[in-house]
């Protein structure tokens, strides 16, 4: 945001965020509650959705509709008529509706995404967003999931986390101020992780967080990926466990917006049910709240190879398997079993300033107040000695460390557009650490020491003018401190602050460098690389789990009878980790339970060995894991036997 176009009055721009925020507060919701999933079915033909009720004898929830944003209305596949067939002949449904912003920004008259995305921040097309308005409020009986922009990602379309914020806010605040009150906001971005939280529209503006989860989601290999399945291992995305967590530590809903099996999956009946297994396990054990389905034959509408018929009633033994595991009197939610939301009080009216653009060809943009993008330090490139480490107590499990020699750097490239940086960060030092943007050196970032290298994470701050797609580099030199990075925010603040210069309230001279040693042998400022392996018979045992001996197992031994409720391994005084490995052997595929210092984590999901013993295999499982913590596995209700041989913390 450049400085010289922040114009508008603060008092409107507090009661726009007043506003939101009351509208949040007060906003009905969809959400069943834990527990339950709302069953949604797409994709976009109104004849393929009423096929699904007719070979199911199941009325889902709702449906899916997708629309360009600058066409202002849903417009594609059976478009307007099927949203008009839904509220007349399903009243009370929850419909989940994208507004796209990639698919055609020709159609707006931008050259690329990222220009009709600064455009509809600016106001340009709240036209656009009013017609949107106009259909929400003329079919009062259903309510929209709103997917304001759908699987934005920098990596595959290059959009600007920056001008997509600002967009989606627009979008939002133009949408709360019309008063209407059936549509709830969801953020979806890919499962890359780094751009979950790079894009995030902050809490009050996100009702919902959703991914898209297909065959390759959930490891299976399909036509473009022939060997995925054993690239990705287990029976889930690393990517989809960390961002449904990430979602569910802040307490938002979550949503399955899009799902199918691919092809060659769909070509039998072990292929799907095996797909539809491991959904509705994504589903259950990161209790997502909405599910939709595309019960579609993909290729009747010229879609690549990977996208063929998903329809569960292709095989009877896939379509008895859905109606069995998500048929009716199940977790799932279809219509007539969801409760109408109960009306709320609603707020005191605040004043709305007018959204009307001034008629000038150059409209201008309505400032967004500290807009913040944090980027993990892990994702950058690092040189001159500088490497990660993995430390639970990290903001994304993991750092750069060995910022501790000249040359030693971290490197983040197409940054986005900010006038201040946050680091955060640990050191045993206090000092400086050199910092340069494209190329150019931008002054020194000043820090106190935190105590530790690893465990306690402070923060520094930095003003400093950063272009949009910059290239930021911290970087040791002669003088500085050695710094573990943990990430980067940019912040770009429409305020006047003074320059922090990390040092909190203290004046921003630099201290003089010369009686900061360099910290050279000693100390590392990184813990061990390298795994912490525990044998599993080494931990203390409950609930009937016992050992048992095998020459193949890792030490001779392993630990059995982990098969019945309150059985459990627990390995004590573990160190910060990131993640668990676990060698096992099973004769089923299932899920077993993980907790942490007494805290529910989660399942893991693992495949059938073929036995009990002799035959090993290894399942991953990311949590984050304080130092010196208890870590149990566990049998829960509705777990699945395993033997542990191992586990090593990461």
């Amino acid at each position: 945001m450049k400085k010289g176009l922040i114009n508008t009055s603060k008092t409107l721009l507090a009661a726009l965020i007043c506003s939101a925020v009351t509208q949040a507060s007060f906003a009905q919701t969809s959400n069943p509650g834990s527990g339950k999933t709302l069953l949604l079915i797409g994709q976009i033909y109104q004849e393929e959705y009423q096929a699904f009720i007719r070979e199911t004898g199941l009325t889902p929830a709702g449906a899916s509709l997708y629309g360009t944003f600058y066409q202002g209305e849903f417009e594609q596949g059976s478009g307007m008529g099927f949203l008009n067939y839904m509220e007349t002949n399903h009243p009370g449904n929850v419909t989940i509706a994208a507004m796209s912003f990639k698919d055609n920004p020709g159609g707006g008259g931008y050259g690329d995404v990222n220009a009709g995305l600064r455009a509809t921040a600016a106001g340009a097309e709240d036209n656009d967003i009013q017609s949107y308005i106009n259909i929400f409020r003329s079919h009062p009986n259903t309510r929209f999931l709103l997917r304001i922009g759908y699987e934005v990602n920098s990596i595959y379309i290059g959009m600007d986390a920056n001008a997509y914020i600002a967009a989606y806010r627009r979008v939002v605040d133009q949408i709360r101020a019309s008063g209407v009150t059936n549509v709830e906001f969801v953020y979806h971005p890919v499962k890359n992780f780094s751009d979950v939280e790079r894009f995030y529209p902050g809490r009050n503006y996100v009702d919902w967080f959703a991914l898209s989860v297909f065959s390759t989601e959930v490891c299976q290999s399909n036509v473009s990926f022939p060997n995925w399945s054993s690239q990705c291992g287990g029976t889930i995305d690393r990517d989809i466990q960390r961002s449904f967590q990430w979602a569910r530590d802040r307490g938002i809903p979550r949503l399955i917006a899009e799902s199918a099996v691919q092809a060659p999956n769909n070509n039998s009946v072990g292929g799907f049910n095996e797909y539809l297994d491991r959904l509705h396990s994504v589903v259950t054990n990161y209790d997502v709240q909405a599910l939709a389905y595309i019960n579609s034959d993909w290729r009747n509408f010229g879609f690549d190879p990977n996208f063929a018929d998903s329809r569960v009633q292709k095989f009877n033994g896939t379509l008895s398997h859905w109606n069995n595991l998500f048929g009716s009197g199940s977790r799932y939610q279809y219509l007539g079993d969801t409760p109408t939301p109960s009306p709320t009080p609603s707020p005191t009216p605040t004043p709305t300033p007018s959204p009307t653009p001034t008629p000038s060809p150059t409209p201008t943009p309505t400032p967004v107040p500290d807009v913040t993008v944090r980027v993990e330090s892990e994702s950058g490139s690092t040189s001159g000695g500088a490497r990660t480490y993995n430390d639970g107590a990290a903001s994304g499990g993991a750092g750069v460390a060995y910022l501790s020699s000249p040359g030693a750097s971290v490197s983040l490239t197409n940054v986005p557009e900010a006038d201040r940086l946050r680091v955060g960060y640990a050191s045993t030092m206090s000092g400086r650490i050199s910092l340069r943007v494209n190329g150019s050196d931008a002054g020194n970032i000043n820090f106190s020491s935190t105590g530790g290298w690893v465990g306690q994470y402070s923060t520094a701050t930095k003003r400093v003018s950063i272009p949009e797609n910059a290239t930021l580099e911290l970087v040791f030199e002669s003088g500085d401190a050695a710094m573990n990075v943990d990430y980067v925010e940019f912040i770009d603040d429409i305020s006047n602050n003074a320059d922090d210069d990390g040092s909190g309230s203290q004046p921003p001279s630099i201290p003089n460098p010369s009686p900061t040693p360099s910290p050279t042998p000693s100390p590392t400022p990184m813990p061990p690389a390298e795994p912490i392996k525990v044998e599993s018979e080494s931990a203390s045992l409950s609930g009937g789990a016992r050992t048992y001996r095998d020459g193949q197992a890792s030490g001779g031994s392993g630990v059995a009878y982990l098969s019945s409720t309150g059985s459990a391994i627990s390995f004590t005084n573990v160190k910060a980790s990131s993640s668990i490995m676990i060698r096992y052997a099973s004769a089923f595929s299932g899920k077993i339970s993980v907790r942490v210092n007494s805290v529910d984590r989660g399942d893991v999901m693992f495949s059938s060995t073929g036995n009990w013993v002799s035959q090993y295999a290894t399942v991953n499982f990311d949590t984050a894991i304080p130092e010196n913590a208890t870590v149990e596995l566990f049998f829960d209700n509705g777990d699945t036997a395993m033997n542990v041989d191992y586990v090593e913390f990461k």
